[in-house]
């Protein structure tokens, strides 16, 4: 911004242009402005005026007497000091883009400014920030308005074109700026040219025309002023701007009213708080200054908004040294986005990085810190601090105005119409809190704006702290709190799973209660809630319900723990502790770890749910529990599960529930090895739920969910294409909202593509399973990311670098209970360390594999693939008889498992090992058969390599 040593002058009597430009660099002068790719440069104030005198003769030498003339006009300085400017130039400037100076120094005579500049025309030059000559009826004008260019423009067509326009905002929005800065633009258009009053310091609404006539140089006599100045107006034409007009807004109104209808040739201007809501009155509402997006990007982004560039100049003119680093830009986009682009906010805020670090300011700004800064100690008193804007409009409402604005200070965002009746106070009849909201509205304390047809209000972030703090010094704010939990309560309540009910789905349009259950959530758990264990409880319950459906899983985990931590004496509603263990077992499963915690808290879901006699919660948490087992890779806990489960819903008899039991069983049976039956059960399961007109309860599981299986599924009967296709469905980014059933999909889909050879697509999913994971902490689907990229670099023949993520992810995705995906992992890491001249570990590790899998799910779906590996590295062992027996077994038992794609594979490993005789003889013949087998997936991974070596 301008420089930190005052605005120096710079005597020249050459006209000097209001902008320079030469390479990345803009000068603005009368704004003592240099900025580099949009961000302000900081510059000394003596350097700055040798730039312009440099800059405003390029390629000439100025003698160092000159510049010294120029720089300290009236002054004598010695030459160590220009020197010691100069150089300060230099190091703000840096070297051009060719290595060198742009500032060139000539022996002996003086310096030179080397690069091409740029020019914009400028009238002589004026030793004043205003436009033109100054306007003794006017405040100073404005050295530079950011971001309020398309309001000036609306602004002066409005005033043209209506002759009487009111600029409404809250305090600290900029309206009298924009007010001062308009007045001098078209100042001159008037004949009898402008007049500004500031009426903050009148009292009285009677005082308005005396002021107005003071203004004018014109005696009026008392009683009623009005016609005489009115009648004197009519042969002017004149701008008449009235600044800060909210306190006397009736005496101005009727003023303003009489002027327009009556002085022909005269434009109105005013600011206030409020409309003046009178004929002729057209109101231009001002919006905050636009803030970035979360995703602020980096330090180059800072200029695109004009928030953060009212910041960053703010906070170099305060004595910040520029530049700020892509963290620091994230951190201003994140203190405008708190400060809601409000410029007096901004200005006031990016002010106190004289004495606070960028850090340390955007967390005291969360207190009444920001309320209580000051500034500049010459502006109106209003202005002064955001507790003086506030306090100016505090003390304008009436006592219910104020009661509810204290009240709708706990909302922590928007809220609606029936949010803040329900905040309101118990002695407000709905009908008088909606005409207090309007007030409120109308005074720009609260916004509004419509949404889905319905209007939504809220609270700029420094009126809710002001009013905040006015609710804690009122001894209501507990009442508050306690009546904004039973609202959120109430609010979700009826977002039931009960036959009939709405879809979770549907709970979309809810998610603006988000931030409202988390803050009456923070309140009932509270020191300074009263204690009531009961709907302590009961409001977890329902937010649980809504964390879920917006996939915050690790929030569902916490409040679901804390309420079922709080005695179990205090909960009397069976339901209600039915919901908590179903969310908490859901989320425990998804963001910590697959553990004996959450199956246990489903089981005793489960069993509470059968002795009140909850048939539809019963089969929530089968489904919870099959989803469990089905991640443990347990096929037997699977199948008990399932067959539970399809018990559950032949008793409800609902269509969409038996569906999803089909599917379990299928499940059940994949898992097992049976995938001729699994096959069955799933297409059954597809084809029940295809036949449900608009599935109308789908509280039970997702029809999705039943997808992920059956890609494996089809992939080993013998369709890669099929498979390849429903894992093509799996990876839509738009396939399913549960984030959690969605990244499961990945995992599966993330098969398909490594057993087809699709590594690019493979390397795809992996990406996004990373991302959403870590995203949604969801900490075992991070794990298993992470050991699914190991398996993709042995693939891409990058062994080490695999090796070094399968070793500790198989650890992990074993802890985590994640074992349905361990299978590859087991065999990459395996292949990985025979890669690495280690067969006889390789050959060890995959042995342990198989005992343990042989242990606790006996010839498993994966069984074949193990057999078939292992035969692999026997073979490299030198022990080629046991290879032999490996390759048989695998295809015997893939054959029994209708796992025609294993079979394949285990064949073409015995071609490949059996070189000589009979043996080999037997192994083409074996291959020839089971690949005359596929109908399709011909173009896939194994099926090319069973061609080729046919062929051979």
């Amino acid at each position: 911004m301008a420089s930190r040593d005052g605005p120096g002058p710079i005597i020249d009597t050459e006209p000097v242009p209001d902008e320079f430009s030469f390479g990345p660099f803009r000068v603005v002068t009368r704004a003592r402005l240099l900025e580099r790719d949009g961000t302000p440069t900081s510059l000394g104030s003596r350097a700055f005026d040798l730039l312009c005198i440099l800059v405003n003769r390029p390629g000439e030498v100025v003698g160092k007497a000159e510049l010294m003339a120029k720089a300290w006009p009236g002054l004598t300085v010695d030459e160590s000091s220009l020197r010691f400017h100069i150089t300060q130039l230099r190091r703000a400037l840096g070297d051009s883009q060719d290595g060198a100076p742009y500032v060139a120094n000539v022996p002996g005579r003086g310096y030179c400014f080397v690069a091409q500049v740029g020019r914009a025309a400028s009238p002589p030059k004026q030793a004043f920030l205003g436009e033109g000559t100054p306007n003794p009826h006017l405040p100073v004008g404005p050295a530079r308005i950011i971001g309020r260019e398309a309001d000036i423009v609306a602004l002066i067509d409005r005033l043209t074109a209506r002759r009487f326009v009111t600029l409404r905002g809250p305090g600290g929005i900029g309206k009298t700026t924009l007010a001062v800065a308009v007045a001098h633009k078209i100042g001159n258009r008037f004949r009898d040219g402008v007049r500004f009053l500031d009426l903050c310091s009148l009292k009285d609404p009677q005082h308005v025309v005396f002021a107005v006539a003071s203004a004018l140089g014109m005696f009026v006599p008392a009683g009623d002023p009005s016609s005489r100045l009115i009648e004197s107006l009519k042969d002017r034409q004149i701008l008449l701007v009235f600044d800060s007009c909210e306190h006397l807004v009736e005496g101005v109104a009727r003023l303003a009213e009489q002027i327009y209808q009556h002085a022909s040739s005269v434009s109105l201007l005013t600011t206030s708080r409020e409309s003046l809501e009178v004929a002729g009155e057209f109101v231009l509402a001002i919006a905050p200054l636009e803030s970035p997006p979360e995703n602020l990007g980096s330090k180059a982004e800072l200029a695109k908004y004009p928030s953060t560039r009212l910041f960053v100049e703010c906070a170099v003119a305060a004595g910040r040294s520029p530049p700020f680093t892509d963290a620091e830009a994230k951190i201003i986009g994140r203190i405008c986005r708190k400060l809601d682009g409000l410029p007096l906010a901004i200005e006031l805020v990016a002010s106190r990085l004289s004495a606070h670090g960028l850090i340390e300011i955007d967390e005291l700004i969360e207190g009444r810190l920001r309320l209580a800064w000051r500034g500049r100690r010459t502006a109106p008193l209003r202005h002064q601090s955001l507790s003086a804007a506030l306090d100016w409009s505090y003390e304008l409402i009436s006592p219910a105005e104020r009661s509810l604005l204290e009240s709708l200070s706990v909302f922590p965002g928007q809220f609606t119409l029936q949010g803040a009746s329900a905040l309101a106070s118990d002695s407000h009849e709905p009908k008088e809190t909606t005409g207090v909201l309007e007030q409120l509205i109308a005074k720009s304390l609260v916004s509004s704006r419509p949404k889905a047809g319905q209007p939504l209000f809220r609270l700029l972030d420094t009126t809710r702290a002001y009013a905040k703090e006015k609710l804690a010094a009122s001894g209501a704010a507990n009442a508050a709190g306690l009546r904004h939990a039973k609202y959120v309560h109430q609010a979700l309540t009826p977002r039931s799973y009960e036959p009939g009910g709405e879809r979770p789905g549907g709970w979309a349009h809810r998610a603006e209660l988000l931030s409202d259950a988390r803050a009456a959530l923070g309140w009932a758990y509270s020191d300074a809630a009263d204690y009531d264990p009961e709907f302590q409880i009961s409001l977890a319950s329902v937010c649980a319900r809504l964390f879920v459906e917006l996939n915050l899983l690790e929030e569902c985990r916490v409040w679901a723990g804390r309420a079922l931590a709080v005695s179990e004496n205090a909960l009397k509603d069976g339901a209600t502790k039915v919901e908590l263990l179903w969310a908490f077992g859901h989320a425990a499963m998804s963001t910590a770890r697959s553990s004996k915690e959450s199956e246990a808290a489903l089981w005793r879901g489960l069993k509470l749910a059968q002795e009140i006699g909850d048939l539809q919660n019963q089969f929530r948490l089968l489904s919870r529990l099959h989803a469990l087992h089905r991640r443990t890779g347990d096929p037997r806990s699977l199948l008990e599960v399932s067959l539970l489960a399809e018990a559950v819903a032949i008793e409800i008899d609902d269509p969409a529930a038996l569906a999803r039991a089909q599917s379990f069983l299928g499940d059940a049976y994949h898992l097992s090895g049976d995938q001729r039956r699994a096959w069955e059960l799933q297409q059954a399961g597809a084809a029940a739920d295809a036949a449900i007109p608009n599935l109308p309860v789908d509280h039970f599981a997702s029809p999705r969910g039943a997808q992920n299986l059956s890609c494996t599924n089809l992939w080993l009967l013998g369709f890669p294409d099929q498979a390849i296709a429903v894992a093509n469905r799996l990876a839509e980014p738009s396939s399913n909202s549960d984030l959690v059933l969605y990244c499961g999909g990945l995992c599966f889909a993330a098969r398909i593509y490594h057993w087809v050879g699709e590594l690019s697509r493979l390397e795809e999913v992996i990406d996004r399973l990373e991302n959403y994971s870590r995203k949604h902490r969801f900490g075992p689907l991070l794990t298993g990311s992470r050991a699914l990229r190991g398996v993709l670099h042995v693939a891409l023949g990058a062994v080490d670098e695999g090796v070094k993520l399968l070793q500790p992810g198989l650890l992990g995705m074993i802890a985590d209970r994640f074992e349905v995906h361990s299978g590859p992992v087991a065999i990459a890491l395996a292949e990985g360390i025979a890669a690495l001249g280690r067969p006889a570990d390789a050959l060890a590790s995959i042995n342990a594999r198989i005992d343990a899998t042989a242990a606790a799910q006996g010839d498993s779906w994966e069984m074949p693939e193990f057999m078939r590996v292992r035969g692999e590295l026997r073979a490299r062992n030198g022990d080629s008889s046991g290879a032999e027996q490996d390759f048989l077994a695998a295809m015997d038992l893939a054959e029994r498992q209708s796992a025609l794609s294993w079979r394949l594979r285990a064949a073409s490993s015995w071609v490949r090992h059996a070189r000589y005789g009979e043996a080999a003889a037997m192994a083409v013949a074996e291959l020839q058969r089971t690949y005359e087998r596929f109908e399709e997936g011909f173009d896939t991974a194994d099926l090319r390599a069973a061609r080729d070596l046919l062929q051979r």
